[in-house]
């Protein structure tokens, strides 16, 4: 039995990393929005985790402790595209990753987030880009829309919904 804090065997590590590639990929498409950047992030995790190896205490979750060094990896890439017009201020991020998890047991769940926001009604997709990508807020969004803040919070509710149906493979009604 490996004694803990000590380099596993590096089958036995290849093997743990393996097994949880799957869950790893749809936490981070859940997180990052986006498969291609999230592909990306997987590979510089795996090779974080292989050089972080001796770093893994036998005996606890190596899912859970996977998961944190893709978070990690997912704040570095966040930070590597600051500039980018289109990424999610921290606070969402947190909340993706946090509501996502228990969503996406397997990677299906992850490849239908792209499909689950194009199903939605075009004026609820338009709101949560606006609202969570551009960081617009819901009085700037009534103003555009012609609306009042309410309806928006409203609309901005409803979408979330539909969304939260849609990855759990429930039918989105508009």
């Amino acid at each position: 039995m490996p004694v803990p804090g000590k380099d596993p065997s590096a089958k036995d590590f290849e093997t743990r990393v393996e097994a949880v590639q799957g869950r790893l990929r749809a936490y981070l498409t859940a997180s990052l929005g986006d498969a291609h950047d999230a592909a990306d992030v997987l590979q510089e995790a795996n090779l974080v985790l292989w050089r972080k190896r001796a770093d893994f205490e036998p005996g606890t979750s190596f899912w859970a402790w996977a998961q944190k060094v893709a978070y990690f990896q997912i704040m570095a890439f966040r930070k590597r595209r600051k500039r980018d017009r289109l990424v999610l201020d921290d606070d969402v991020l947190n909340l993706l990753a946090t509501e996502a998890t228990p969503l996406l047991e397997d990677e299906s769940d992850a490849s239908r987030l792209p499909a689950c926001m194009k199903a939605l009604p075009d004026r609820q997709r338009e709101v949560i880009e606006a609202h969570y990508f551009e960081k617009q807020s819901l009085k700037a969004l009534a103003l555009r829309l012609s609306s009042t803040p309410a309806a928006i919070g409203q609309l901005l509710y409803r979408a979330r919904l539909n969304l939260q149906r849609c990855l759990r493979g429930v039918r989105t009604t508009p």
